[in-house]
């Protein structure tokens, strides 16, 4: 059992029990401005130079990413000034191991174990990844990318940037996954880990994930949605967060300004079907700005 914890706004928290689900976002249209080009700025440049002695020609699918970001950090002041509108909002405790487990798809492995297979490429797009904050740590990422993926004629792929070579299309795309979970130290004391989703892209839009729960063989298809943020149109791709008798929202805690009742709470809770969803209130306390 790993539990993380996602620090969001009361509004968010009607909206993910009213549809047993919570949304991974579009890493493009991330809040800080340096996601993925972090990465691709100030590392792959050179990664690509001695590796293959040639440019970083930055190949590019990262609008495919999206990411559920979530901490290993339970009631935590930092936290809840920055997502749990300002101590206003929730702390939702996730079990990743039943929301893994709720969100099973169609693979082509043998053992389809916490792992979602439904890219074209074989490029897991569900896959949780503890943000790197150190740029050593996540050069030795992407060495351990390079020897999983180098099958004797990835380096002449990669010089010629070959795009009819399925493994090094793979091989971009463990780059591109990477370089959304790279983070500058600044951000180190969140102490984030990610879900991060792969979703292809046609020219027919965003394709459906065929999902299935292992032990059941339910199969669904689980379709991108677009949600308007801000006057943009912000694609999101929704996780299930129960299925079955699995339920994968394990607690629910009160932020140190929230207002509502534990009362109130499992009412709303119970009208939707977490009934033995458990009720925290945070320890802390301060005075949230009107």
């Amino acid at each position: 059992m790993t539990m993380l914890y996602h620090y969001c706004s009361m509004a968010s928290l009607l909206k993910i029990i009213e549809s047993a689900s919570i949304h991974c976002s579009n890493v493009s249209l991330a809040n800080d401005p340096n996601e993925i080009i972090l990465a691709k700025r100030d590392v792959f440049p050179d990664f690509f130079q001695k590796l293959a002695g040639i440019p970083y020609h930055g190949i590019d699918n990262t609008h495919e990413f999206f990411v559920l970001s979530l901490s290993r950090k339970p009631d935590a002041l930092s936290q809840w000034r920055g997502y749990g509108d300002m101590g206003k909002g929730v702390m939702l405790e996730l079990d990743l191991d039943v929301l893994k487990a709720c969100n099973y798809a169609s693979s082509q492995c043998d053992s389809n174990v916490h792992i979602l297979n439904d890219s074209v490429f074989g490029t897991p797009v569900f896959e949780a990844v503890d943000v790197i904050y150190n740029e050593q740590v996540f050069k030795a990422r992407l060495e351990e990318a390079l020897k999983h993926h180098d099958d004797g004629k990835l380096l002449k792929s990669i010089k010629e940037m070959d795009v009819t070579d399925i493994n090094f299309i793979k091989f971009v795309n463990r780059l591109n996954g990477l370089s959304a979970c790279y983070k500058s130290a600044f951000y180190k004391e969140e102490d984030e880990v990610r879900c991060v989703i792969f979703s292809d892209i046609s020219e027919a839009g965003y394709r459906p994930n065929k999902l299935r729960g292992e032990r059941w063989g339910e199969v669904i298809e689980q379709q991108v949605l677009f949600l308007e943020s801000q006057g943009k149109l912000s694609p999101r791709f929704p996780l299930r967060l129960k299925f079955k008798n699995l339920m994968a929202l394990h607690g629910v805690m009160l932020g140190p300004a929230n207002p509502n009742s534990v009362d109130m709470l499992q009412a709303v809770l119970q009208k939707n079907g977490f009934a033995d969803t458990k009720i925290d209130k945070s320890v802390g306390y301060f005075r949230a700005p009107n």
